[in-house]
């Protein structure tokens, strides 16, 4: 990997100017990230998430078991979620 004043010095002579290059990510430190992964990354947090709180939910419905239905719902839910989880960190 060349040396960031390499990289600089490459985008002067194309003529970028500093915020272009920065903002196109040219002279990012995340170069190689495209806006697809961090759209996915995103998605994949807020899967994170909710799998968190279906899993509280899980654990206070197993405590009471006002309905047996409920436990099998949630589990299902916690499934489809870490399945989807599972499809976006193939891609």
């Amino acid at each position: 990997m060349p040396r960031r004043h390499d990289r600089n010095r490459k985008a002067r002579l194309l003529g970028l100017s500093y915020p272009y290059r920065f903002a196109t990510g040219f002279d990012s430190p995340h170069r190689g990230q495209t806006t697809m992964d961090k759209k996915i990354k995103k998605k994949i947090q807020a899967l994170h998430q909710r799998i968190q709180k279906l899993r509280q939910q899980l654990a206070g419905a197993r405590k009471q078991a006002d309905d047996p239905g409920e436990v099998e719902a949630l589990q299902k839910q916690i499934a489809e979620a870490e399945a989807q989880v599972a499809k976006l960190k193939q891609t």
